[in-house]
């Protein structure tokens, strides 16, 4: 069995993804690790290997969208706007790790109302701004919970 070539591994990892090879290179260029769409494509059709520094730095980006993607499921994400996908890579990254994600809170509006958000489970659209509203009345509620739960904790202990 043959080890897949990083430029399969990109190639492929594109198409699962959903983003373009212009787009990643962009991303590239942004990250300070510059891969033209030109020199990507050649290395996609198998023209040229890309250098080892390039391959490490585009494998690295795709994985850092892989988390994103994870970390913002169910919700699609779009990969048509590279300075907006690295921003939210870099807000993900340098997140406290106490803020919750929001597969966090969308599971914990189902714990505590014992129901998904209705807006995602009918499969209706919602507005970035009805999503925050939302996720803050979540993030309160399971503030309460939580507060809650510690005194029962305490007095049982006490």
């Amino acid at each position: 069995m043959h080890a897949l070539t990083p430029e399969s591994q990109i190639t492929e990892a594109l198409q699962q993804i959903g983003i373009t090879a212009d787009s990643l290179s962009s991303m590239s260029r942004i990250r300070g690790c510059y891969v033209s769409t030109a020199k990507l494509s050649a290395a996609m059709n198998g023209v040229r290997d890309l250098p080892r520094e390039d391959a490490i730095a585009l494998l690295q980006i795709i994985s850092d969208l892989e988390v994103l993607i994870q970390a913002t499921y169910p919700l699609p994400l779009s990969m048509k706007n590279p300075s907006t996908l690295c921003r939210l890579i870099d807000d993900m990254k340098n997140a406290q790790p106490n803020v919750p994600t929001l597969q966090d809170l969308i599971l914990m509006n189902e714990v505590l109302h014992d129901r998904p958000l209705p807006e995602i489970a009918e499969g209706r659209g919602i507005t970035l701004r009805e999503l925050c509203d939302r996720l803050f009345e979540i993030s309160v509620s399971a503030q309460r919970a939580a507060g809650r739960l510690s005194q029962v904790a305490n007095a049982v202990v006490l």
